[in-house]
């Protein structure tokens, strides 16, 4: 089987100038854990989860004693140090995604996925076609199990 057999083709997507506040509503309203974030255009720049949402939370509300520590241990990338304020809950998707996550295309084997997913402890990969990185599914550990599960493919 081919990663194309087994994906989810309807794709929810955000894009990097999302708010935060909306991507958790919409989270919420979907029961999805994480999206690709795309451009105008659909080109994939990135993926961002509820973990990614979570860590920024926590990371924004330590006291300051430990606030260092946090923001040395999650990086910039989750917490902002304002020299008089302390750290700084991110506000827009740009700020906590993942740029340049791990993909796959429909033609990849699923074995070749499932080893990405492993090997690089993700739950969720973007599947993307061509040079221009245009998303056109998704394939999760989720997938994995429904298909192990005796499940339909093609989600």
């Amino acid at each position: 089987m081919k990663v194309g057999d087994l994906m989810t083709r309807e794709v929810v997507t955000v894009t990097p100038d999302t708010q935060i506040s909306e991507f958790c509503r919409l989270m919420q309203e979907t029961g999805l854990a994480g999206v690709p974030v795309v451009d105008g255009e659909g080109r994939l720049v990135g993926i961002v989860s509820n973990r990614d949402v979570l860590a920024n939370q926590m990371a924004s509300t330590e006291t300051e004693p430990v606030h260092t520590d946090i923001h040395e241990l999650l990086g910039p990338r989750y917490v902002t140090l304002d020299e008089n304020s302390g750290p700084r809950i991110a506000l827009w998707i740009d700020e906590i995604m993942t740029r340049d996550p791990v993909t796959v295309t429909p033609d990849d084997p699923l074995e070749s996925a499932a080893d990405l997913i492993i090997r690089h402890r993700v739950h969720r990969l973007p599947v993307i076609d061509g040079p221009d990185r245009r998303v056109v599914g998704m394939i999760s550990t989720f997938d994995f199990v429904r298909l192990a599960a005796g499940g339909e493919g093609a989600g």
